[in-house]
């Protein structure tokens, strides 16, 4: 009998130190894994934070001096947008179509802005892009396009924008009706003194064609 609980005392104490011997083979596990995502995190955040800024300094020089006109400057240019799928090839890809329209090339600055517009998730930067694209529109006098492109932009934050160049595409096709409705709808919303004062002479300028037009009309009538 007394053997019987030796061996079931020796057995238990067996199976104490087997559990223990597992608990601590486990916490050691945990202990490992711990350290090592924490490693593998330091260097991710570590590799990040350097790309970062060597997105940053690649952007900054190749940003300074974009030149369309100039063959290597444009080739490095679309190489660094090629590379750079995030923000920074983004805003250098409105830097070289704003190149592209002050050389006239306004295919090229549509084909540029066209293609990359699906890549922003960023909804600042891609209403940004359509706003481009409706400008270059308004430059090769594509109006309908660009009346259409600018209805596409749904953010409030570029409303007074949309509704100025809508002024202007319907002053430029004669309808100064419609072009007197949008720039004040325009001023009201803006802020910019400097804006408000454009607006203001756009506005006047479209008022004082009406009153010269019936002063005159009223003229030639009386005179007949």
């Amino acid at each position: 009998m007394m053997k019987n609980y030796i061996k079931i005392y020796l057995l238990l104490k067996k199976r104490k130190r087997m559990i223990l011997i597992l608990i601590l083979s486990l916490i050691t596990c945990i202990f490992f894994v711990v350290f090592i995502h924490n490693r593998l995190w330091n260097v991710h955040h570590f590799y990040s934070q350097t790309k970062r800024k060597t997105d940053f300094h690649q952007f900054y020089d190749i940003n300074k001096f974009v030149d369309s006109n100039n063959d290597e400057s444009e080739k490095n240019t679309l190489n660094f947008i090629r590379n750079n799928r995030n923000i920074y090839g983004l805003l250098t890809v409105l830097n070289l179509s704003k190149s592209y329209v002050l050389n006239k090339n306004f295919n090229k600055a549509l084909l540029l802005l066209y293609n990359h517009l699906h890549l922003s998730q960023d909804k600042f930067i891609f209403n940004t892009m359509l706003l481009e694209i409706a400008k270059v529109q308004m430059k090769q006098n594509k109006f309908n396009d660009a009346i259409e492109t600018l209805n596409s932009i749904k953010s409030k934050l570029y409303l007074k924008t949309i509704l100025n160049m809508k002024g202007d595409i319907f002053f430029i096709l004669k309808k100064y009706d419609d072009a007197i409705q949008f720039w004040i709808h325009a001023l009201q919303l803006e802020s910019n003194v400097i804006t408000k004062i454009i607006l203001k002479m756009k506005i006047n300028s479209i008022e004082e064609r009406d009153y010269f037009y019936i002063y005159n009309y009223q003229k030639n009538t009386n005179e007949n």
